[in-house]
């Protein structure tokens, strides 16, 4: 290598704003865009007053609770053990992440008597 010369290799941002390079990571990315879906699939029905069937907002809400939990798990995964990258993943990981941050926190803020009641 040449005096003065730098090895060019991408930088951390730049990977950032790329696609997920991973199988685990587009596996997440569509496990987030399946619990997005069946968010307005939720909002159709519920806009339509539909009571025919009573179970359907209970199996829509399993459904797209189910989605944003295998999500997450194969977004840690694929963060931390095939090193993506990726913003498609990297935004509902940290999203989620806060959220089971923010239930713990309130939970235990109840439990010390600090938190409403």
């Amino acid at each position: 290598m040449k005096h003065g010369a730098r090895e060019a290799r991408p930088s951390v941002i730049a990977g950032v704003f790329r696609r997920p390079s991973s199988r685990l990571g587009w596996a997440a990315a569509g496990a987030m865009a399946g619990s997005i879906g069946l968010v307005f699939v939720n909002a159709a029905i519920s806009v339509q007053g539909t009571d025919d069937v009573p179970g359907w907002q209970a199996v829509l809400f399993a459904g797209i609770l189910l989605c944003l939990l295998a999500s997450y798990v194969m977004g840690l995964v694929a963060v931390f053990r095939s090193r993506e990258r990726s913003w498609v993943v990297l935004l509902p990981t940290a999203l989620i992440s806060a959220a089971i941050v923010n239930e713990l926190v309130q939970g235990i803020l109840q439990l010390v008597g600090v938190g409403e009641r």
